[in-house]
């Protein structure tokens, strides 16, 4: 099973895979450009690697729901068809860990290696992902 990961902002997307067998990183990257740029890129991404299921970064505040959750949520749902099954996990805890670590790799921009520590969550989790896919209980 292939996971993908997409870490989503306005400006740039933070993209990620596993390769099949969920040993390691097999390829990240990132997309510049304005939505119907983002979403030609992340066609032909997807469209080379085939994940079996994508993890989706999703801003969550704590008392409200802010305009990076609405904008993910919305632009997520216009690229659904592309991207296949996916899930949402909550990043709040991923960006200090992503700072610290672009600061020991500075090769790889905050969003690829936010994507990469989705990829990660994957790997531990991948029993549940599995089980989600056999079930079709994946969130849409």
């Amino acid at each position: 099973m292939r996971i993908g990961a997409l870490d989503i902002s306005k400006r740039k997307i933070g993209i990620a895979f596993s390769d099949k067998d969920n040993s390691f990183i097999s390829f990240s990257t990132i997309v510049l450009g304005n939505k119907m740029n983002m979403r030609a890129q992340i066609c032909d991404i997807f469209t080379k690697y085939k994940p079996d299921i994508t993890i989706i970064g999703l801003p969550i505040s704590l008392y409200t729901e802010c305009n990076n959750f609405l904008y993910v949520k919305e632009f997520t749902h216009s690229i659904r068809h592309l991207i296949g099954k996916y899930i949402f996990i909550d990043e709040r805890m991923t960006t200090n860990l992503s700072e610290r670590l672009v600061k020991d790799n500075p090769t790889k921009t905050l969003d690829e290696i936010t994507a990469c520590i989705f990829i990660e969550w994957g790997f531990v989790s991948i029993n549940k992902l599995e089980d989600m896919l056999k079930n079709n209980n994946y969130i849409i």
